[in-house]
């Protein structure tokens, strides 16, 4: 899993690294279609930025805010580089920034599948056992009875006592 952050991390600052020179390409190269897109897109700088300290924020509802907003930022720099995609350098490193932007969420995809497949078979991150644990240890310990400790097994196994 640490290969996974360090992959997504990796991604996440490359498309921010491409949003930027984005921006100032057009000040480099003086060809006037990246000029174009650079002073489109340096409207948004300020807006971008901090969304990525947003983005990579502790705080789940900013990092919430930060990733609507920084999506939409990415979006607005796909826009200006799909309008001169046939002339303009800049407009290609703004397609790629999105790109590797779009592959930080792939990656985030496949981690969430992998993750969630590795909890369920696994007993010490898996909820659902771990509850039940803590009713057989009170079983164990005689607070609870036999049949108190099946009913809340079923319950947390979502089993349907009728059935039986």
């Amino acid at each position: 899993m640490k290969i996974f952050n360090i992959i997504k991390s990796i991604f996440l600052y490359l498309s921010f690294v491409l949003a930027g020179v984005t921006f100032v390409l057009g000040s480099i190269t003086l060809n006037t279609t990246d000029a174009a897109i650079s002073a489109t897109c340096i409207n948004f700088v300020i807006l971008g930025f901090v969304d990525f300290f947003m983005f990579n924020a502790k705080n789940s509802i900013v990092k919430r805010i930060g990733v609507g907003l920084t999506t939409g930022f990415m979006i607005v720099i796909l826009y200006a580089s799909i309008a001169a995609a046939e002339y303009a350098i800049a407009a290609i490193l703004g397609v790629a920034a999105v790109s590797v932007y779009a592959l930080y969420f792939i990656l985030l995809l496949i981690e969430y599948i992998a993750y969630n497949k590795s909890v369920e078979n696994d007993p010490q991150k898996n909820p659902k056992i771990q509850k039940i644990i803590e009713w057989k240890k009170l079983l164990d310990e005689g607070i609870i009875s036999k049949e108190e400790f099946e009913k809340q097994r079923q319950a947390i196994l979502n089993l349907d006592s009728s059935k039986k």
